[in-house]
């Protein structure tokens, strides 16, 4: 491995939800709910690295990926973001996604390889301490340019975390651990 001094992957995020919100148009005869969508940005973003694994950055971009520093220390990274999903509690969730931007990449000659991951926090997130999987979102994007804006399908995860009456749901970006089953739902 090349020392590149920067992540595979370093990203911005956010949720993109459609949603009936209960506001219902009548026209003469008929009753219909509008849906609306809605961009939202994590309410807080924190990233873990493997060379310090029981400390996390809640400053740094999205860092996902393994990379090695100037020193020689090989890193890995993951990141955590939370999004507020207390306005969507008495909608019906249409669809959702999660949405990245990746500000840089390391190496565009290598397939993308991130996976993201709803999680259930427990208390400080740290490599040493990283919370339970949950579900593990498709992606929607096909492979295509780098650096792009890659999307996970959240519907199911957003409709059953709004459905259980929870106001914020949790989701990690990770490098790939290749193919892998989906953990149970909750």
């Amino acid at each position: 491995m090349e020392p590149s001094g920067r992540p595979r992957r370093a990203l911005r995020a956010g949720l993109l939800v459609t949603a009936l919100l209960g506001g219902l148009v009548a026209a003469p005869g008929t009753a219909s709910a509008v849906p609306s969508t809605s961009y939202r940005h994590p309410t807080t973003r924190v990233t873990v690295d493997s060379a310090t694994p029981d400390t996390s950055d809640a400053s740094a971009d999205a860092r996902t990926g393994t990379w090695v520093d100037e020193a020689g220390t090989s890193h890995t990274g993951k990141s955590y973001l939370t999004y507020d999903l207390a306005s969507y509690q008495r909608a019906d969730v249409l669809g959702a996604s999660v949405q990245l931007i990746e500000r840089s990449v390391a190496d565009c000659s290598a397939p993308r390889a991130t996976e993201v991951w709803v999680v259930e926090p427990t208390g400080p997130i740290t490599w040493a301490n990283q919370p339970p999987e949950l579900t593990r979102l498709e992606p929607e994007t096909p492979v295509g340019e780098c650096p792009g804006y890659p999307s996970w399908n959240a519907h199911d995860a957003v409709a059953r975390a709004v459905a259980e009456g929870r106001t914020s749901l949790t989701a990690r970006t990770t490098p790939s651990r290749g193919p892998s089953p989906r953990a149970a739902p909750p």
